[in-house]
């Protein structure tokens, strides 16, 4: 199994989609709201787009979340102030996001989708860790017929306020910085594990997985190991080392 964290690393790889202004937001401020007291409904879309993703074509993606550095305030709260929807863009290798090429409003979504109501109430930045889980939306990006390893990643969010007494839901970008000269600090997080072709099989006993070091079949009375096999993707046969 693999895995690891991959972050957003540049200004334009995220960016605030201002419907009313007709441009993308992606520098001049330090968060983006997802929801806000103004009014109820669903507001701009924000867009997150991390690069160099080195995870084969229709490799088993285990599990995902989208980790955003945030702050939840608000005078009052409950459990239906405000919800998160994500989407992934649904690409070969998504673009950097862009006014009038690649606007996330306007990104073709993917058919997975997650969704998840905010409770939190912090004053103070934090990172949501484990919580967004976007697994079912990575499947299906590199399952695609022109995903490789390699290739860039992009999801959408949406924030939906239905308590108009909540203040907001901000998710900070790269370019927010406590400290000057530490940009990207505060930037979205990837963290993502699979397994592939490419790697020693894995078997998933109960909620772990483990490396499957030998498969073995009875032949007769006797065991004898597979050494390797083969699986169809596409047109094409992929060896698979044991």
């Amino acid at each position: 199994m693999a895995g690891g964290y991959y972050a957003v690393n540049s200004s334009s790889d995220d960016a605030a989609d201002l419907t009313n202004h007709g441009q993308v937001y992606d520098e001049d401020d330090d968060f983006y709201v997802l929801g806000s007291s103004t009014s109820a409904g669903r507001a701009d879309p924000a867009g997150y787009r991390f690069v160099n993703i080195p995870i084969p074509q229709c490799a088993n993606i285990i599990q995902a979340w989208l980790e955003p550095a945030i702050t939840a305030t608000g005078g009052k709260i409950d459990t239906t102030d405000c919800d998160i929807t994500i989407f992934g863009v649904y690409e070969d290798d998504a673009d950097t996001w862009d006014s009038s090429t690649n606007r996330p409003m306007d990104a073709t979504h993917t058919t997975a989708f997650t969704v998840y109501n905010m409770t939190e109430k912090a004053s103070t930045i934090y990172r949501l860790q484990e919580t967004l889980d976007v697994t079912d939306i990575c499947q299906e990006i590199v399952d695609k017929g022109g995903w490789s390893s390699g290739n860039a990643m992009a999801f959408i969010v949406f924030g939906e306020v239905t308590n108009q007494n909540y203040n907001s839901v901000r998710f900070y970008n790269y370019d927010y910085s406590p400290v000057p000269g530490y940009e990207g600090a505060q930037a979205c997080w990837l963290n993502i594990q699979w397994t592939s072709y490419e790697d020693n099989s894995a078997i998933q006993i109960d909620d772990d997985w483990h490396d499957l070091e030998a498969i073995k079949i009875n032949i007769g009375d006797s065991w004898a190991t597979v050494n390797s096999l083969k699986i169809n993707i596409g047109d094409d046969w992929k060896d698979i080392t044991i």
